[in-house]
């Protein structure tokens, strides 16, 4: 193509990033030349949250980037009962180790199970089967325990409602609990196993809100049982 001078063509600016006279490759996202006969996909360097070279890994419940450990359980925990440690949507994608759409105690098991137990790639279905399948919450004017029909690792999520004079107290055997009060209302998670009391309390409480699940997922056979 004649370029230069008069011709009010600029020279060599009909080829492409690849080196390709009239190509299509393009310099997507990240830097890199894609497209026509690169033979690169353009942005296929971006990680799951757009993050150009990245780390982030979808349902990995890697938070943090650091590769999965009890620092992401915490921050998946902060997540649910704190507002204000909320995830972005990098950290929700990431987060939602069994891809419902939501970060809850049901990832926070998983990633429990995954940090004791290893891969769960070839054992979930095995021990989905393991798994409790129906349990009773034990509700007395100060405490809350439960029973199961089977033994395992099961996650609470809790609201309870209460007066501004409450207090509580998690039980220490779980594998983590925390929980966060704001006025009358306290959010909290706990994941244990092979447990029976919950927590104790200075005063009394009705629960607004329940979450309770296993590996395999919610458990929806769930009656509470009011003790005197």
């Amino acid at each position: 193509v004649c370029s230069g001078g008069n011709s009010e063509h600029l020279a060599d600016s009909d080829i492409d990033c690849n080196g390709d006279c009239f190509g299509d490759a393009i310099v997507d996202s990240c830097g890199e030349c894609s497209g026509g006969n690169s033979e690169h996909v353009a942005d296929s360097d971006q990680d799951v949250c757009g993050v150009c070279f990245g780390n982030n890994i979808e349902a990995s419940g890697d938070v943090d980037g650091d590769g999965l450990s009890i620092t992401d359980i915490v921050l998946m925990v902060y997540h649910v009962i704190d507002a204000t440690y909320s995830f972005d949507s990098c950290g929700l994608i990431v987060g939602d180790m069994n891809s419902d759409s939501i970060v809850n105690v049901l990832d926070v098991i998983v990633g429990v199970e995954t940090i004791l137990y290893g891969d769960l790639a070839a054992r979930t279905a095995d021990l989905s089967k393991e798994a409790p399948s129906s349990l009773a919450l034990l509700q007395s004017s100060n405490s809350l325990g439960y029973t199961a029909d089977k033994q395992g690792l099961i996650g609470f999520e809790l609201v309870l409602s209460h007066e501004p004079d409450f207090s509580i107290v998690l039980n220490k055997e779980s594998f983590i609990g925390d929980y966060n009060t704001s006025g009358n209302e306290t959010k909290i998670i706990i994941v244990m196993e092979n447990g029976s009391e919950l927590f104790t309390t200075t005063g009394k409480f009705e629960i607004m809100e329940m979450t309770i699940g296993t590996l395999a997922g919610e458990l929806f056979n769930v009656t509470v049982n009011l003790i005197p």
